[in-house]
């Protein structure tokens, strides 16, 4: 039997076994073929800006956040889309962890008014306001009702104000310790609640 093959076929493999040792360890190849890191850019995130349409699409009410070193400022202004102008109603800077946003149905079905959310934590925090930036008796522009709520109804606790109920009444629904409490109308004209036979959800 001839065992040249054999030794030929050994002899191959013995000698690409070579190359490919050295091959992986010459530092120019492992060099050339390894990825070049590129440690990544660190961006400030950019100011977000958020829009909501009233239901006929003639006004939009408009929020940007501005990122404070030690808290966040909310923006609030209306535009309209008729008159093409817009109008700044409402400013204010809250600690860092306490956001604020629009509710899908902010404005009241008339557009006189509109209501804004603020939550911190476990605590909600509701506020209305003209649309037209018309200030209330004392001067305010925007009305937080949920504190009024609470020192007219200690025993209920608002979980949520889902949208209107008519024209400036905004619909409130409350807890009272585990239990599901009643729903209430807050007339924001007369800036008093009234409460409701059945619960809305």
């Amino acid at each position: 039997m001839d065992k040249r093959p054999i030794k030929f076929l050994i002899l191959v493999l013995l000698l690409l076994s070579v190359v490919a040792i050295l091959f992986a360890l010459n530092p120019r190849v492992k060099t050339a073929q390894a990825p070049t890191y590129v440690p990544p850019i660190v961006k400030a995130d950019p100011n977000r800006e958020i829009a909501v349409e009233s239901g006929d699409g003639k006004l939009i009410l408009k929020m940007k956040e501005e990122k404070g070193k030690e808290g966040m400022t909310y923006i609030f202004w209306v535009a309209d889309t008729s008159a093409g102008t817009q109008k700044e109603l409402y400013r204010k800077t809250v600690p860092l962890g306490t956001t604020m946003a629009i509710p899908l149905n902010t404005f009241s079905p008339d557009n006189k008014y509109m209501f804004l959310q603020e939550v911190s934590g476990e605590s909600l925090s509701y506020f209305a306001g003209s649309a037209a930036g018309i200030p209330f008796a004392d001067g305010s522009q925007f009305l937080e009702f949920s504190s009024m709520f609470k020192a007219k109804y200690p025993n209920y606790k608002i979980t949520e104000a889902t949208g209107w109920g008519g024209v400036g009444l905004i619909i409130v629904n409350t807890k009272s310790g585990g239990s599901q409490g009643p729903s209430f109308w807050f007339d924001v004209g007369s800036k008093s609640f009234i409460q409701l036979s059945n619960h809305f959800n």
